[in-house]
């Protein structure tokens, strides 16, 4: 069995940066997904990036366990069918899915001291916080 965290955060709701970001229990690396931005990004959009992208760079016919701290996230993913609100993530949700022997996704409090979803959370904002210093000494030079 797979144990994974994941998580997933935005500059601003709805239409800011963010990304996704996940790890791996039992290891040590947090793995982030590319930055996404635009005005139809939110920062449920990024809590499945998170959890598409962990699916993703599993070996295929897992059992995998994923913790997160978006309800949202987890209704979608029990619920049968497609919602109409973030109807492509939903699908590549539900498609990344089937991958698998059999996927659980479960709610864990954000922001309460469980150490694997504060190390994703935390990861997740330094790098942000690297990137926009990083655009900020670009616009001084």
């Amino acid at each position: 069995m797979i144990t994974i965290y994941t998580d997933g955060t935005i500059t601003s709701n709805p239409g800011g940066t963010g990304r996704g970001g996940w790890i791996r229990v039992g290891e040590d690396q947090v793995h982030l997904t590319k930055i996404y931005s635009g005005p139809t990004n939110t920062n449920n959009r990024m809590e499945l990036m998170g959890i598409i992208d962990a699916l993703i760079n599993q070996p295929d016919d897992s059992e995998i366990t994923i913790f997160t701290d978006s309800q949202y996230c987890v209704k979608v993913f029990k619920k049968p069918g497609i919602s109409s609100r973030n109807r492509g993530l939903v699908m590549c949700l539900k498609e990344a899915a089937l991958l698998h022997k059999n996927v659980i996704v479960k709610w864990v409090r954000g922001h309460d001291g469980n150490k694997y979803n504060e190390m994703v959370d935390k990861a997740i904002k330094i790098r942000r916080e690297l990137k926009r210093k990083k655009r900020t000494e670009a616009k001084r030079s």
